[in-house]
């Protein structure tokens, strides 16, 4: 950490910044790139993650801030990016995570999206409300279509209800649809199904009607029709029929 030449009555301390490995020689070295000296070393101290050597003089040596952070032997600390953040300056950046946003750099958190918002983009603070059928409990990056079969009425909870019988909903779903005339629902989460000829059904039906004996159905969204008189019919009739010859139909 210092030297002497000859002729000399006194060591001369090496000077900050430099190393002296040769007591005998006055040659000072540099220190190399990321690394840092006081005066008189005989050798150069490396930079250690989490703090910067921007020159050879220890007294340079700085902290990187929190968002920042540096590896081992660095003269400089690097900043987090927008989407990334850094909460210990010896680890390198880490992507938000997926519903969590952070628009400005050099941040060492993340922010979250709150409930019944969706963040796509971790990089700015756009934060879209769900759409109705949708829901999002926070820390989303897109929002949750309901469930077939149930109703969502509430964007910022997971609040599913469901379906009652006649009724029936498909995904994304505000409320549920009564099952409608000429038809029937025997799934609360599938369309509808028309009635078969020969059947009725006047709503909110988990399934359609036979028809019955003595009436007719010639819409499956109508009341049976009671035969007129001389005709008749069986159960599941579209059409009443003409009683036959020698007979009498009552």
């Amino acid at each position: 950490g210092s030297y002497a030449i000859g002729g000399t009555t006194e060591c001369t301390p090496c000077t900050e910044g430099y190393y002296c490995p040769d007591t005998r020689l006055s040659a000072e070295l540099p220190c190399p790139p990321g690394h840092y000296s006081g005066p008189g070393t005989d050798n150069c101290t490396e930079c250690t993650a989490g703090e910067a050597c921007p020159t050879a003089l220890l007294s340079n040596r700085v902290a990187c801030a929190l968002g920042t952070w540096s590896a081992d032997a660095a003269e400089t600390c690097i900043q987090c990016l927008a989407g990334t953040h850094s909460p210990d300056p010896t680890v390198a950046c880490r992507a938000c995570p997926p519903g969590m946003f952070q628009p400005d750099a050099g941040a060492s958190a993340c922010l979250t999206c709150p409930p019944g918002y969706e963040c796509p983009d971790a990089t700015t603070s756009t934060q879209i409300a769900c759409a109705a059928g949708y829901f999002s409990t926070g820390n989303q990056s897109a929002c949750t279509p309901c469930t077939a079969g149930f109703y969502c009425p509430d964007p910022s909870a997971a609040v599913l209800v469901t379906c009652a019988q006649g009724e029936y909903s498909l995904a994304a779903a505000v409320e549920c649809t009564t099952c409608p005339t000429g038809s029937e629902c025997p799934e609360i989460d599938e369309n509808p199904t028309p009635c078969s000829l020969g059947s009725y059904s006047l709503g909110s039906a988990v399934n359609c009607t036979t028809c019955p004996a003595g009436f007719q159905c010639p819409n499956p969204a109508s009341v049976p029709s009671p035969c007129p008189g001389g005709y008749y019919s069986d159960t599941g009739a579209v059409t009443c029929l003409a009683c036959d010859g020698g007979f009498v139909c009552t």
